[in-house]
């Protein structure tokens, strides 16, 4: 994580933003913690949170914030890990000002009620191919449990969010990216080689047959890529999994926008659905009974914008991109090359069942 100096005239904005002030206002008092990045990320430079007190004399204010550094891949800390003939391809199409993009612009005046950005109180260029963008310490309940109703909710403003008539639509996303990419490079080949299977973790969770069905997905991807590409493209956040939508009082932020863009129709459903399952928090076997609450959810929100979608397409939208970005990987988390746990045990159980799904619901759903 790069250090970061932020300018007394920096502060001062931000404080006079946080607080809810006209102008900026002097900081004499403040500390930047480091919040952390996963590695895999390939765009995101740190994340920190501000704390300090602003103004003068009696006048002071406690205030907060949140600054998030973004930049080009090329400054990702496993950037040796691609080939170096392949890191053109990577900047191509990781377009890394997409977040920045989203919050000086206009997207915020389309988003349905219960749906917001966060406040933004200054965004800076820090070089070309670095920003700051220092925004809103959103309080929000960490602990909002994720029942089914909480679900279908998030999924009918994401299907408002999708419809928005005149909103921005942002930059073109291709799943066949994520297909030559990390799925040709890394996940695919892992698939095929059959060496995890050694792992103690996958030991009553990952049978003959569920790895068959994945490897068989490795060879439907040309074909489902054809397919997709016929599908209805919808506007969609990217990355909206619960982690990135937080429950406030005033409804829900949406943060992390930085895979903004169109995509297929219903893929925003993948995310929201396989989230707290990539991380354990949510057994795969809920996935049955959550999607087709979410689809329906979903297409009241299109609906509710005047975009109605027939819903087998925008099933099969859903199945076909979460397949993609949640099944190719889902036997492989960040965890499996670490020590062997309880945890490890469990989050392999929770992945194996939601690509038992994954591959069931692209049966499911083909309309040939």
């Amino acid at each position: 994580m790069q250090n970061v100096q932020p300018s007394p005239e920096t502060l001062a904005k931000v404080a006079g933003s946080a607080v809810g002030a006209c102008r900026p206002l002097p900081v004499d008092d403040h500390v930047l913690v480091p919040l952390g990045v996963p590695l895999s990320n390939m765009t995101t430079a740190g994340l920190w949170r501000l704390q300090g007190a602003a103004g003068e004399g009696e006048d002071r204010h406690a205030f907060s914030s949140i600054l998030k550094v973004i930049h080009t891949p090329l400054r990702w800390a496993g950037i040796e890990q691609i080939p170096e003939e392949l890191r053109g391809f990577v900047v191509e199409h990781y377009p890394w000002r997409t977040e920045a993009e989203v919050y000086a612009g206009s997207l915020g005046q389309y988003l349905p009620e219960g749906l917001r950005l966060p406040r933004v109180h200054h965004i800076e260029e820090l070089d070309e191919d670095s920003t700051a963008i220092w925004m809103e310490d959103v309080r929000h309940d960490p602990h909002a449990e994720w029942d089914p109703d909480r679900f279908a909710r998030t999924a009918y403003l994401l299907g408002r969010l999708a419809g928005a008539a005149g909103a921005p639509r942002g930059n073109y996303r291709d799943l066949a990216d994520y297909v030559f990419g990390p799925g040709e490079h890394i996940f695919i080949p892992r698939l095929r080689s059959g060496t995890s299977r050694s792992h103690p973790a996958f030991e009553g969770s990952v049978d003959d047959r569920l790895e068959e069905d994945l490897i068989a997905l490795t060879g439907q991807l040309p074909a489902l890529l054809s397919e997709l590409s016929a599908l209805p493209r919808t506007r969609a956040h990217g990355d909206a999994c619960p982690q990135n939508l937080l429950q406030c009082r005033d409804g829900v932020v949406a943060i992390d926008w930085g895979s903004f863009g169109t995509a297929p129709a219903g893929f925003d459903l993948g995310q929201l659905l396989t989230g707290l399952v990539n991380e354990g928090l949510l057994p795969g076997s809920a996935l049955p009974e959550l999607a087709p609450r979410c689809l329906d959810a979903y297409l009241w929100g299109l609906q509710d914008e005047g975009a109605p979608l027939p819903r087998e397409l925008v099933r099969r939208g859903f199945a076909i991109s979460t397949a993609i970005v949640s099944g190719l990987s889902a036997l492989f988390p960040p965890e499996l090359d670490g020590p062997d746990s309880e945890h490890l045990h469990r989050l392999i159980a929770a992945r194996a069942d939601m690509a038992r799904f994954l591959i069931a619901e692209l049966a499911a759903s083909s309309v040939s």
